[in-house]
C-alpha cells in the first residue's frame, strides 16, 4: 500500500511539472506520455537561440549592454536635475532587477530545451535563459529610446477603463503564474524567487515613479503599466516553460 501511495504521488508531481508529456500522444498504439518521451525531436523548430554558440551569445549580449549605455545616456542628458535622479534611481534597480535573472536562471535554464511556450500547441527548441536575458536587455533599450523622444505607450481606440480592465486582468494572470513558477521551484529546483520578486517590484515602482512624474494623461499611464505586467508575465511563461522542459535527443539518445 505503501508503494502505490508513493507511486501516485510520483504520478501527480510529473503530471503537474510536465503537463506537455501525458497530453502530448501522437502513436496510435502507445499511451501518450510513453510516445512523447521516445519521440525523436531533432526535427522540431530551433530558435537562433538553441543553436547559437556561447561566443555569439557573448557578442550580441556585449552589443546589447552596449546599446542599453549608449540609450540611457542619450535619455538621462534630456532630462532635467529630477528627472535624472529619478532615471537614475531607475536605472540602477534595472540593474539589480537584471543580474537577479542572470544570476539565478543561468544554471538551471542555459541550455537547449525542449519547451511549449505561449499557449504552442507544438514544442520548439530554445534556450530559454538566453530568450529571457535579450527580452529583458531589449526591453529597456526600448523604453529608453522612446523616452528620450518623449514618446509614451498609448491605445487611442480604447478609453482608459477599458484599459484598466486590462490591466487587472493581467495582474490576476501574473498571480496564477508566480503561484505556478514558485511551486515548480520546490518541486524540481531551487532559486531565489522570494528575492526576485522582491527586486522586480522596486524596480518597477521606481520605473513608475519616473513615468508619473512625465505623464499628465491617465490613459498613457496606464498603457504604460499594462506592458509592464504583459513583460513579467511572458518572462514567467517562459521561466515556466523552461522548468518543464525536456533536454531534446535523437533516436540515438543523444542531445539533439
Amino acid at each position: 500500500m505503501f508503494v502505490i501511495c508513493r507511486l501516485l504521488i510520483a504520478f501527480a508531481v510529473i503530471s503537474f511539472a510536465f503537463p506537455s508529456v501525458l497530453l502530448a500522444g501522437g502513436a496510435e498504439d502507445e499511451p501518450g506520455a510513453l510516445s512523447f518521451l521516445r519521440r525523436d525531436f531533432s526535427g522540431a523548430p530551433r530558435s537562433r537561440f538553441a543553436g547559437m554558440s556561447g561566443g555569439a551569445f557573448f557578442s550580441e549580449y556585449e552589443r546589447l549592454r552596449k546599446e542599453l549605455e549608449d540609450s540611457y545616456d542619450a535619455c538621462y542628458v534630456g532630462l532635467d536635475e529630477e528627472g535624472r535622479r529619478e532615471l537614475f534611481e531607475s536605472e540602477v534597480f534595472w540593474e539589480k532587477y537584471f543580474r537577479s535573472y542572470e544570476k539565478n536562471l543561468c544554471g538551471v535554464l542555459d541550455r537547449p530545451l525542449l519547451i511549449y511556450a505561449d499557449g504552442a500547441k507544438a514544442p520548439v527548441i530554445t534556450n530559454v535563459y538566453r530568450e529571457i536575458v535579450t527580452d529583458i536587455l531589449r526591453w529597456r533599450i526600448d523604453d529608453l529610446k522612446r523616452w528620450k523622444n518623449g514618446h509614451y505607450l498609448s491605445k487611442p481606440a480604447e478609453n482608459a477603463e477599458n484599459i484598466e480592465l486590462k490591466l487587472a486582468a493581467e495582474r490576476r494572470r501574473y498571480a496564477v503564474l508566480r503561484s505556478d513558477v514558485v511551486l515548480l521551484r520546490y518541486i524540481l529546483y531551487h532559486y531565489d524567487r522570494k528575492n526576485m520578486d522582491k527586486i522586480s517590484n522596486l524596480f518597477g515602482e521606481k520605473k513608475l515613479e519616473f513615468l508619473e512624474n512625465r505623464i499628465s494623461d491617465r490613459r498613457t499611464l496606464l498603457c504604460e503599466q499594462l506592458e509592464m505586467v504583459e513583460r513579467s508575465n511572458h518572462v514567467l511563461e517562459m521561466i515556466s516553460a523552461g522548468l518543464r522542459g525536456i533536454v531534446p535527443v535523437d533516436r540515438g539518445g543523444k542531445e539533439s
